[in-house]
C-alpha cells in the first residue's frame, strides 16, 4: 500500500490537537502531528493551489471564482436597469442646446447604465463570495494537523478530521506532489 499525506486546517491549535488525538485513536498506525510550522506553510500552499484550481482567469480582471461571477450578475443586471432608467430620466428632463434630444437621451441612458452597473458588479462580487462561504475563515496559523497513513485509511481519516472540525482537508501525494482537495 502507498502512504498518503493529509493536511487539515482548524480554527485554533487546541482544536487541532484534539483532532490529532482522534485520528491517532481511529487509525493506530497513522503518523500524526499538530502545530508544526512546516505543516502550516504546506497547508497555506495547498489552500492557494486549491483556490487557483477552482478559479477562472479573466482577461481584464484577473482571477474570479464562481461566487464572484454570480454576485456580479446578481447585482450588475438590476443596477444596469436602474442606471438606464435614471439616465433616461436625466436625458428627458435636462435640456442641452445644440444637440438632438434623441442623442442626449441615448447618451445619458448609456452613461447611467454603465455607471450604476459598474457599482453593482464591483459590490456584488465580494458580497456573494462572502455569502457562499468563500471568504477566508480566520484560522490560527499553526492550527494544522499532518497525517501520514496508508492510502486504504484515507476515507476514515477524512471522516475523523471533518468530525473534529477541520475547515479544510488537503490530500498530498508524497513527496509534495500534486494536490487534490
Amino acid at each position: 500500500m502507498s502512504r498518503i499525506r493529509l493536511l487539515a486546517t482548524f480554527h485554533d491549535l487546541d482544536e487541532a490537537h484534539r483532532a490529532a488525538e482522534a485520528v491517532a485513536d481511529a487509525v493506530p498506525d497513522a503518523q500524526v502531528r499538530a502545530g508544526d510550522p512546516d505543516d502550516a506553510r504546506d497547508a497555506l500552499v495547498a489552500g492557494q493551489q486549491a483556490e487557483m484550481d477552482q478559479s477562472a482567469p479573466t482577461v481584464p480582471g484577473g482571477v474570479v471564482t464562481g461566487a464572484q461571477v454570480r454576485g456580479s450578475v446578481l447585482w450588475g443586471i438590476p443596477t444596469l436597469i436602474v442606471g438606464c432608467l435614471l439616465g433616461l430620466a436625466v436625458g428627458l428632463l435636462v435640456p442641452v442646446g445644440g444637440v438632438s434630444r434623441f442623442a442626449v437621451v441615448v447618451a445619458s441612458t448609456a452613461a447611467g447604465g454603465m455607471a450604476l452597473s459598474t457599482f453593482g458588479v464591483l459590490m456584488g462580487a465580494p458580497w456573494r463570495s462572502e455569502r457562499e462561504g468563500e471568504a477566508a475563515p480566520i484560522l490560527a496559523p499553526d492550527a494544522v494537523v499532518d497525517v501520514s497513513v496508508d492510502d486504504r485509511w484515507r476515507s476514515q481519516i477524512d471522516r475523523a478530521l471533518v468530525r473534529s472540525g477541520a475547515v479544510e482537508v488537503f490530500h498530498w501525494s508524497p513527496p509534495d506532489g500534486p494536490l487534490d482537495q
